[in-house]
């Protein structure tokens, strides 16, 4: 059995210094994460596939998407340069817009969720939840208007800029992963809560967009759009209607400035006992890079799987990815659930980026369809990284301090994930005519570091075997 040292609190009841929320009452954060998922995650396969498929018939190919296997758009012995040359330029033209427009929202989210991890703190998470959601149903808004109209594709990236100075993705997830500390004693019951949570969102998305493969199979967009916006309209309501405060709200009535903006980064600078800053500085990295390595890779991917060699069709790109996210993420729930019994935290983590490292450099390789499930199973722990480090970061704060901590890490690992778009776009779109799977090979690399992080982690909890004294946080 493992030591209890993973379930005791780092900061005594003291340090807290606010009424925490009641944790007897059970809080509906995982159906609040179902339908802003369902919403959230099914607007993304129709902006990858209607930006590909605008793209195709610029250059008069048409259904490009929706092709049988044995008619795969990519160079055959038998094909003529031409259509070498035009498909590469649709791969690369399409490739180059992706990337750029998920930079758009990702790069702009990072200074708002910073200032809302503060204002979350002070007016609450459900003020900061509505917000984003406003910000999504705008964007959702201009997409409908630019499907409907056939106006231009880089009217899209307007609607990029809202959601991301709304706070977007990261700035739901902050709000989120914060109420859930709110309602949740540190320990290996919060990692397991916020696995629930995490894996919940997760779920959503490989299933919702497992039935938007289909919907948009024979280039459908306007109505799924239409669906989307009402989903979040509902979500909207649901959070005003059923989701309780939960944050602790203290200084109310102090007035903003820049010192809120900088207290997300005063757990990585000043000094603290125990060596809490090297442990979640470490920890940052450790999401940083493998939301740059993990979460980055989705829209490059999906080209990678259009292609020869692997040539497959549209639908069946989807119902790769949404079982992979499905079984990565059951898996994580599991192996947390079943791990926490034996071990500590840290030891799931090496497990869990050893995972992902391995699976990512197998996938750089995978030039048959066999290979590319086999990525699916040596990768099946790679899900564990994320909730268990958060878990391991929101346990050494206080409860009026999760706000700022989380905000913090969805900053900086928005921010790394991206570059890493830009990046990994670039690099795919030089490499695609020569080696495609060199931007994976890339990831591989990432997150092998990551694994020496994680070891090096490892080794401090370790030789201090968690044994943390009681100590005053700096404010």
């Amino acid at each position: 059995m493992a030591t209890d040292d993973a379930t005791t609190p780092l900061l005594n009841p003291s340090a807290r210094g606010t009424k925490r929320f009641q944790l007897s009452k059970w809080t509906p954060i995982e159906v609040l994460v179902l339908l802003y998922f369902l919403a959230a995650s099914c607007i993304l396969p129709v902006q990858q596939y209607y930006a590909i498929t605008v793209i195709a018939e610029q250059h008069n190919v048409s259904n490009f998407i929706n092709h049988e296997e044995k008619k795969c758009h990519s160079p055959s012995t038998n094909s003529s340069n031409n259509e070498k040359t035009v498909v590469d330029k649709i791969e690369e033209e399409s490739s180059q817009f992706l990337m750029y427009l998920g930079f758009c929202s990702t790069f702009l989210s990072v200074i708002p969720i910073l200032c809302l991890g503060s204002i979350s703190d002070r007016l609450g998470r459900k003020f900061v939840l509505c917000f984003c959601l406003a910000g999504l149903l705008l964007k959702e808004i201009i997409y409908i208007i630019v499907i409907h109209f056939h106006l231009s594709l880089y009217i899209l990236y307007f609607a990029q800029v809202i959601e991301g100075l709304t706070g977007g993705f990261g700035g739901m997830l902050m709000a989120v992963f914060g109420m859930t500390a709110d309602v949740t004693e540190p320990g290996k019951n919060r990692a397991f809560r916020l696995s629930v949570v995490e894996g919940t969102a997760s779920i959503t998305f490989s299933l919702a967009t497992l039935g938007m493969g289909y919907w948009i199979k024979y280039g459908e967009f306007y109505f799924p759009m239409i669906f989307i916006c009402v989903v979040t309209i509902l979500t909207i309501a649901f959070c005003v209607l059923f989701i309780p405060e939960t944050s602790p709200m203290q200084g109310r009535n102090e007035t903003f400035g820049l010192v809120y903006f900088f207290k997300c980064f005063r757990f990585y600078v000043l000094p603290s006992p125990e060596g809490r800053r090297r442990k979640l500085t470490a920890s940052v990295f450790i999401l940083a890079l493998s939301g740059a390595a993990i979460l980055a890779r989705s829209s490059t991917l999906t080209l990678y799987l259009l292609k020869s060699p692997i040539c497959w069709t549209e639908v069946k790109v989807q119902i790769f990815m949404s079982v992979q996210t499905f079984t990565n993420w059951v898996a994580a729930m599991i192996v947390v659930r079943i791990l926490h019994v034996f071990t500590q935290d840290y030891v799931i983590l090496v497990i869990g980026t050893l995972s992902a490292a391995s699976a990512s450099v197998l996938l750089a390789f995978a030039t048959k369809g066999w290979l590319v499930y086999l990525f699916v199973i040596v990768g099946i722990c790679t899900a564990t990284v994320f909730p268990t480090v958060r878990a391991m970061m929101s346990r050494q704060c206080t409860a009026a301090e999760q706000g700022s901590l989380f905000a913090s890490v969805a900053s900086v690992e928005l921010l790394f994930t991206a570059f890493a778009q830009l990046t990994y776009g670039g690099v795919y779109k030089a490499s695609v005519s020569f080696y495609p799977g060199l931007v994976f090979l890339i990831m591989g690399g990432v997150l092998f570091l990551v694994l020496l992080i994680s070891i090096a982690l490892f080794r401090w909890m370790r030789k201090e075997n968690l044994n943390i004294q009681t100590w005053q946080v700096i404010n």
